[in-house]
């Protein structure tokens, strides 16, 4: 029966197999009973798992503060397939790593190809770092809230890695913007190549910055978005800080936000569809079961229905989960 995986948010034994009617010798053979039971019973824990998960916020709730708390009002947000959210962030990596290649391509001695290989890679970085760590992981640690420790973390983490993408996208569209404008000035002889990792306007910005103790400069590099200059800089800042957000919010949203519902969900869903594989018999089948198959199917049916209304959630409205059974 796999008790100890059933029983893995029901400390003390709480969950209660439904009453079974007795197996009885008269059956058909038409149903395979000891498979029938041996599921259902599974449906039954897995039931009871996801009930207890909801009512403690994944055990983050004492047992004697139940009745205190709100329990989890919303069915669990999962998806069978994540390939459409793979396939954007790739698409994010290569848009954003194309427009940039040319560009980059001026300072590296491997032309367009280094160019490219150094755009793929900042842009890689911003993406990922975003999806992970903003969203799958920082965002989706703050949304238990009978958590506190794990929420602080969470929190923590979001603005950091925030901070660290903000630093990222600066550093990488001022460099662009210094190559575009140096490229030229050094073309027509009007500075030093010595000076070209710095405009006049960037210096003069990073040595307010650095006198004032403002905390946005960094040896050469200015990190206010007014010390860029040229309107592609601009652009390139503003496409990857928006790239970041479409890939922190595609991490947000790629499983629940509650972390271990879906795990928990997926478990039901699974049994849920074992218990529709062995009693959704076609007429003629059910024409010649027994009375003692009729029993077993007939309680099998019953945990089926509870365990559809439980996965469906408690917003669901009474009669829903049956009309929705009976359609499948």
């Amino acid at each position: 029966m796999r008790m100890n995986e059933a029983m893995q948010f029901e400390p003390e034994g709480r969950a209660k197999l439904a009453a079974a009617p007795t197996v009885e010798s008269e059956t058909t053979g038409e149903i395979d009973i000891s498979e029938l039971r041996r599921v259902t019973t599974d449906a039954h824990h897995q039931s009871q798992n996801l009930e207890y998960f909801r009512r403690s916020w994944g055990g983050a709730v004492r047992d004697e503060n139940l009745h205190k708390v709100k329990p989890i009002a919303i069915a669990p947000q999962y998806g069978k397939s994540h390939i459409m959210d793979f396939s954007i962030l790739a698409l994010i990596i290569l848009v954003e790593g194309l427009a940039n290649a040319y560009f980059f391509s001026k300072a590296s001695d491997l032309g367009l190809l280094g160019g490219w290989m150094q755009a793929i890679t900042v842009s890689g970085t911003n993406v990922l770092a975003a999806f992970f760590l903003a969203g799958f992981i920082g965002l989706r640690l703050t949304t238990n809230p009978h958590r506190p420790a794990q929420r602080i973390a969470g929190w923590a983490l979001f603005i950091v890695t925030v901070l660290a993408l903000y630093a990222l996208n600066m550093s990488a569209a001022q460099y662009r913007d210094l190559l575009e404008i140096h490229s030229l000035q050094l073309a027509v002889g009007e500075v030093a190549p010595q000076e070209m990792f710095l405009s006049d306007h960037g210096r003069q910005v990073a040595d307010a910055a650095n006198t004032a103790g403002a905390g946005i400069g960094f040896g050469n590099l200015a990190w206010g978005p007014f010390a860029l200059q040229t309107l592609e800089a601009r652009l390139l800042f503003l496409l990857g800080m928006t790239f970041a957000v479409i890939a922190a919010y595609k991490g947000y949203s790629f499983s629940d936000p509650i972390m271990g519902y879906t795990k928990i969900a997926d478990k039901t869903d699974k049994a849920l569809q074992d218990m529709n594989r062995l009693t959704r018999l076609p007429k003629d089948k059910l024409q010649k079961l027994s009375e003692a198959d009729r029993q077993q199917l007939g309680w099998a049916e019953q945990v089926r229905d509870e365990l559809s209304a439980v996965l469906n959630g408690p917003m669901r409205k009474p009669g829903q989960d049956e009309r929705d059974s009976a359609e499948v």
